[in-house]
């Protein structure tokens, strides 16, 4: 590594799901279904 750039950092983000900020999200479901839904209704149905 050159000793000018330091090594990249790590960015850990526990609860993504907190930081959609679109309106609508396309949820994909475990059993194929796509659905277009308001983005807390998708959170709601993700837990």
């Amino acid at each position: 590594m050159h000793p000018r750039f330091s090594r990249p950092r790590v960015r850990v983000r526990e609860n993504v799901n907190e930081a959609i900020r679109a309106r609508e999200v396309r949820a994909v479901f475990p059993d194929g279904v796509v659905e277009i839904m308001p983005t807390q209704q998708a959170i709601r149905r993700a837990k």
